[in-house]
């Protein structure tokens, strides 16, 4: 399953990319976090890892984010994974003369059993990614230039 989101935003491309890569402030934005713990790394560097509590579909699941691949100013990479889905989210970014274009696409793939399930992950995923996206580019519209 593969969704994928593009806005403009006010906030200027390398910071755009950096708040929004760092999962501490996920919660700022996704409503589904009810807990980020980081586990290593600095900000939102390779090898960064947290452990995320999330609320979704009215059960609580736990998952561990790491940033596997950053290109400052342009593209971040995290990979997410519990023993039930594993996701890649990519982070991009394109600088406008005020502010910049942002794409933040999601792909999630049910593990073992469940990938039989990944049709339904999307049913389930989508209006939350949705919610999560809108509120992305408001917070980042908020953050001072």
């Amino acid at each position: 399953m593969e969704l994928t989101y593009q806005f403009t935003t006010r906030c200027p491309a390398q910071k755009a990319l950096v708040l929004a890569g760092n999962f501490d402030h996920l919660q700022a934005w996704d409503n589904t976090v009810t807990t980020v713990n980081r586990l290593s790394g600095t900000e939102a560097s390779i090898g960064s890892q947290w452990n995320i509590e999330l609320q979704f579909a009215r059960r609580r699941a736990h998952m561990t984010y790491e940033i596997v691949n950053h290109e400052p100013g342009a593209r971040l990479v995290a990979i997410g994974k519990n023993s039930a889905i594993h996701t890649c989210d990519t982070l991009s970014v394109v600088p406008l003369a005020t502010g910049c274009r942002f794409t933040y696409q999601i792909t999630l793939n049910g593990q073992g059993w469940r990938a039989w399930l990944n049709p339904l992950w999307y049913l389930l995923f989508r209006p939350s990614a949705n919610r999560a996206a809108r509120a992305l580019q408001q917070w980042l519209d908020t953050i001072p230039h």
